[in-house]
């Protein structure tokens, strides 16, 4: 499926008086936008996250087969190690705390973004909890994971601090998944924040936190340190992509948990509310009139991609931002026109962001003084349209009808070039004169 989308060069900063001289013929003038998908905003909404097969379901299948076994041979390598006394029972019990986590973290990407990504991906950590009530339980016999997971032995242990663990981890990833910060927060903080504060604290920890006697400050200021380390390593590898919309890897924008719930809301719904839509419209504005910006897609281009890729790809960091699965914000837009054709300022909204999109692509292939050319003609050519829709609001609403079917007849013969979307005053008269006349044709 392709968001196919074409616009009438509407001058950008037109009062919205002007815009409210189009309700005669809000229906026409919608109509005449749709008409034909424009070179830059074609987009095939295929998974990029399907890494295996084109088929997501299989694709994330695969990915669930290779993080558990990436897991399993992690645990059984500590398993070896504590079975041989290679470390302290207590540090390799640490040491399966910290690398067991960021691991299965570091397999995320391989899964899809989605809800469905997302739960497969909890399962894994999910047998775990499984695992760990059967031997805490003592129903099920394995003392080398017993041994290293606990800190004296005693199967018993498995239910406390391992489960916790496990069944953590598994709904950060079922519930939160790449999507929201409080993911690789709670994460890097349970695996590399509190293995390391009991590494560094049991080996330097000799001053005590005066309100709790079992824990040292030394251990504390690690805790924090390296969960928020761990938390920044996670990502800058770009593990939970919502952290990065292209205008500098040291920008993290968090979202409020109140929108992200919106957000979830009108994704279960099946569209984005109104409120989502304009502020995906505002953020790509601006973040595409950023210098940083403009050199990515001009990078891009020279790096012989495709302009309309990257800006695909700010506007899919843009929804995972606003904790919206990428693919379902993509499709969403390809039917803004037709969910909300009646909110006549939404509409004429999503044109100005798809000419928004337009221009920064054309400003990476041409270059700026090529592109500052062609952006003058633009602004002469708006001027006319400009001119040319204020002479029609002097007719009646079934004359400005016929006068866009013409412009659109035009259109449709000029292959949809901007300079076939003017008509003369001359020919506009014309138009409305053939009209009233009963072997009135449109030429």
């Amino acid at each position: 499926m392709a968001l196919a989308i074409a616009f009438f060069s509407i001058p950008v900063n037109t009062t919205s008086s002007f815009y409210s001289s189009l309700k005669t013929h809000r229906a026409e003038f919608l109509q005449l936008l749709k008409v034909k998908p424009n070179r830059r905003i074609r987009r095939e909404l295929t998974s990029s996250a399907a890494m295996f097969s084109d088929n997501i379901v299989v694709s994330d299948i695969i990915a669930t087969g290779l993080s558990g076994g990436i897991a399993l041979s992690l645990l059984k390598s500590w398993e070896q190690t504590a079975k041989r006394g290679i470390f302290d029972q207590k540090l390799n019990r640490k040491l399966v705390h910290v690398t067991l986590g960021l691991a299965f973290m570091l397999c995320w990407p391989m899964f899809s973004s989605g809800r469905q990504g997302a739960i497969l991906a909890g399962l894994i950590p999910g047998i775990n909890v499984i695992k760990m009530l059967l031997l805490g339980l003592g129903i099920w016999k394995d003392d080398a994971t017993v041994k290293s997971m606990s800190r004296f032995g005693d199967h018993r242990e498995l239910l406390k601090g391992p489960l916790y663990y496990a069944l953590t981890i598994s709904l950060a990833s079922a519930i939160y998944w790449r999507t929201s910060p409080i993911a690789i927060a709670a994460v890097c903080n349970l695996c590399a924040g509190d293995g390391m504060a009991d590494i560094v604290g049991r080996r330097f920890g000799s001053t005590k936190l005066p309100y709790n006697q079992n824990k040292s400050i030394i251990g504390s200021i690690t805790m924090a340190s390296a969960g928020f380390l761990a938390s920044i390593g996670i990502a800058q590898l770009r593990i939970c992509n919502y952290c990065f919309l292209g205008i500098g890897t040291n920008q993290m924008t968090v979202t409020s948990s109140c929108y992200l719930g919106s957000a979830m809301e009108y994704q279960n719904s099946g569209m984005l509310s109104r409120d989502q839509l304009l502020y995906l419209f505002d953020r790509f504005a601006f973040l595409t009139s950023q210098p940083e910006v403009k050199q990515r897609i001009a990078e891009a281009v020279n790096d012989k991609q495709e302009a309309v890729a990257v800006t695909t790809a700010i506007q899919e960091e843009i929804f995972v931002e606003m904790g919206v699965d990428p693919q379902f914000g993509l499709a969403c837009l390809g039917k803004v026109n037709l969910v909300y054709e009646n909110d006549q300022d939404l509409v004429i909204r999503l044109y100005g962001f798809v000419a928004k999109e337009e221009i920064a692509c054309e400003e990476a292939e041409l270059g700026p003084e090529i592109f500052e050319q062609k952006m003058e003609m633009q602004q002469y050519l708006q001027e006319q349209q400009l001119e040319m829709l204020k002479q029609m609001r002097n007719f009646h609403m079934d004359d400005q009808s016929a006068i866009l079917e013409k412009i659109r007849q035009q259109m449709e013969m000029a292959n949809f070039e901007p300079e076939a979307s003017l008509l003369s005053s001359e020919k506009i008269q014309d138009i409305v004169n053939r009209r009233v006349s009963p072997v009135y044709q449109p030429r």
